[in-house]
């Protein structure tokens, strides 16, 4: 399996649940939380982002906003901010790298981010989530008016659905 069924590249949703999650040409899939408020400390070497705290270790050039490294303060997880969109973050020190894209929100009082989780790989019957870090995860599946079904592989029992917002 090396290819990507048409039908899956864009935007789905999961009913109940306030991510989106999103399959691109190439077959990479992407999840993305709601934005989350963010705010920084006055001489901005502390960021509170959601419910979390983080203290920079290394900044932009002028010093301010969400670019440069970050570490948040009660864990290992370490982020870096880029200029061009383009974040990396590792949840602990031997963990593999993870990516995404991130924008500021709500005139800069909310944090974007949309992260990296997996390459897929197609058969039309089949598709395998190689998880980034933790190997893969093969479903049975459907593409039918907008609503992807994963299907156990044994089973053939549904696990989720997806649907088109």
């Amino acid at each position: 399996m090396t290819m990507i069924d048409p039908n899956l590249p864009g935007i789905w949703i999961v009913p109940g649940e306030l991510f989106t999650y999103e399959v691109l040409n190439d077959g990479s899939y992407h999840v993305a939380p709601p934005a989350a408020p963010l705010s920084f400390s006055s001489d901005a070497a502390e960021m509170t982002w959601g419910a979390q705290v983080f203290d920079r270790q290394s900044a932009s050039a002028n010093g301010a906003g969400v670019e440069g490294r970050w570490t948040r303060r009660d864990s290992t997880e370490h982020w870096v901010f880029s200029a061009n969109g383009q974040y990396q973050v590792r949840w602990g020190k031997d963990d593999p790298a993870s990516t995404g894209i991130w924008a500021l929100r709500d005139n800069g009082g909310a944090l974007w981010i949309r992260e990296k989780l997996a390459e897929l790989t197609t058969d039309g019957a089949q598709v395998v989530f190689n998880l980034i870090g933790t190997g893969p995860a093969q479903y049975g599946y459907t593409v039918e008016d907008g609503v992807w079904t994963l299907l156990d592989p044994d089973s053939w029992e549904k696990r989720a659905t997806y649907r088109r917002p």
